[in-house]
């Protein structure tokens, strides 16, 4: 039997779906508290890097904080900020021509 544990992430990459399929159970390991600032971990919970205009960049949902520990599925994202309209647009912009997927034939 194979397990997988992983916490989620933002905008997952393949290799996490790839991961999930592969495993006889799964486990989103989110009731752990959220990495504090500076972590690297922090940065791919909330963020993504993509080719934009040729050009590496970041994607990124923003949240709302609170003071002290704050568990990964206590995280609210924030609502007031018009983000959505704008990811959209950015994956529109640089990938709709793209047909296939990374890897594929």
């Amino acid at each position: 039997m194979i397990c997988a544990i992983h916490q989620p992430n933002f905008f997952p990459w393949l290799g996490y779906f790839n991961k999930i399929s592969r495993a006889d159970f799964f486990v989103f390991l989110d009731e752990v508290p959220y990495p504090k600032s500076g972590s690297s971990m922090r940065g791919w919970s909330k963020r993504v890097k993509i080719i934009a205009g040729g050009q590496p960049c970041w994607i990124s949902v923003p949240l709302i904080y609170e003071h002290g520990i704050q568990r990964i599925n206590d995280v609210k994202i924030n609502t007031d900020q018009p983000w959505q309209d704008k990811l959209i647009k950015t994956l529109t912009a640089n990938y709709k021509k793209n047909k296939t997927l990374p890897g594929s034939v």
